[in-house]
């Protein structure tokens, strides 16, 4: 007769740490009020994806369907079928359109000023987002801007943390010597940013 490979014992013990382990994460995710930033570097064009207080969902300029799915897709929690905001150029009429196929869309503006009340202020722009929370700014550069227009933009107010595209090879020089914490997302790749709200 043959042993078995795996008691029944041992794979009882082991689906049940697994399923406890799982469940930890899930309400983990669940019970957190922390704000999430990511930002979805495709071809040099940022789109920004905001769950603000675990709760909101943002999207913020999506270049095309498959840059504001695969941004998402990976980041917003899969039982959450709602985007409160879609701030995204006036001119992107298909995209808002098939975005509402796929999802239920709350408020979809162009607008320049976006006040989520206790969440806090978000300013958009086609080139940049300003999103200020707990006495924080943080600016989000949405495209490749010249170092002149950025620089300028940073001497505007003093913000706690800069989300740049990564900059091309003629600019680099120019960007390093920016004084502010920055983050340059690589091109065809993502980061997390997650915000406390308690600051």
């Amino acid at each position: 007769m043959e042993q078995p490979i795996i008691s029944s014992r041992l794979l009882f013990v082991s689906l049940s740490l697994g399923a406890i382990v799982l469940l930890i994460i899930l309400a983990g995710n669940l019970f957190s009020t922390n704000t999430k930033i990511v930002a979805c570097n495709n071809e040099g064009v940022l789109t920004v994806y905001m769950r603000l207080n675990n709760k909101y969902d943002l999207l913020v300029n999506p270049k095309s369907l498959k840059s504001a799915l695969s941004c998402i897709g990976r980041y917003m929690p899969f039982y959450d079928r709602t985007i409160e905001f879609l701030l995204v150029d006036s001119k992107k009429d298909l995209l808002k359109e098939e975005l509402k196929d796929r999802y239920n869309m709350i408020n979809t503006t162009s607008s320049t000023n976006v006040n989520l009340q206790t969440l806090g202020k978000i300013r958009y722009d086609n080139k940049y987002v300003e999103f200020e929370q707990a006495k924080r700014t943080y600016l989000i550069v949405l495209e490749e801007l010249s170092p002149f227009d950025l620089n300028k933009k940073l001497k505007s107010k003093d913000y706690s943390l800069i989300f740049l595209p990564e900059y091309s090879q003629k600019y680099f020089n120019l960007t390093r010597k920016i004084n502010n914490k920055k983050i340059e997302v690589p091109t065809n790749s993502n980061y997390v940013y997650f915000l406390s709200t308690t600051l």
